[in-house]
């Protein structure tokens, strides 16, 4: 029984990648909910902002990992959310950089097969 990970296609570093910011956003998230806790028993008056902040980093985060789900099952649409999702990659350079090129790389040899 062979599945995408026994092949030498772009499937398993794009689901990798996906996967890895997807936890990494949700560990982020998790400390912006610990912020928002915080700012909200101290009766701070930044809670509309923190609350818009991690509403965003906790839907980039199930992006990803729809988007890795999507990348491993085979779904069409997934090279083009790869795609979307790698370009606020590349404005973090360097090491954003290299994550969103790599990951559009991959997504154009998924979208070719």
């Amino acid at each position: 029984m062979s599945s995408s990970w026994d092949s030498n296609s772009p499937v398993r570093s794009l689901t990798s990648m996906h996967l890895y910011f997807a936890v990494m956003y949700a560990f982020v998230s998790l400390l912006c909910l610990y912020a928002l806790y915080e700012s909200f028993s101290k009766g701070g008056d930044e809670l509309i902002e923190m609350l818009f902040v991690c509403g965003i980093v906790i839907a980039w985060a199930f992006a990803h990992y729809k988007t890795s789900d999507a990348v491993e099952t085979g779904k069409k649409w997934a090279s083009t959310a790869s795609y979307i999702l790698a370009i606020p990659l590349l404005f973090g350079f360097p090491i954003g950089t290299f994550f969103g090129v790599r990951m559009m790389s991959h997504a154009s040899k998924l979208k070719q097969e």
